[in-house]
């Protein structure tokens, strides 16, 4: 089994829903190791202010399982947030 992320995005102005997958190998080293450094924090992530903005919860699926989390829009790798294709 490929590791990948799954991405499921929530929230905004309209509600929309959105849903994506991303095969690790397929990041660059930067958006990987963003990644890394956020499923490893001990502590829960900051909300970010204001109304209207998106939450993503992203699991990374491995051979030894699987962990999911919740992350603000503004701490979203650029690759993860784009591969999010809305859902009616």
């Amino acid at each position: 089994m490929a590791e990948r992320f799954i991405i499921e995005r929530q929230g905004g102005f309209a509600g929309l829903k959105g849903r994506g997958t991303v095969d690790a190998a397929a990041l660059d080293a930067k958006d990987r190791a963003t990644l890394d450094e956020l499923f490893a924090r001990e502590e829960p992530l900051p909300r970010d202010p204001g109304a209207d903005r998106y939450t993503f919860t992203i699991t990374w699926e491995k051979e030894t399982g699987s962990k999911t989390l919740q992350v603000p829009e503004t701490l979203v790798p650029r690759s993860i947030a784009q591969a999010v294709k809305d859902q009616l």
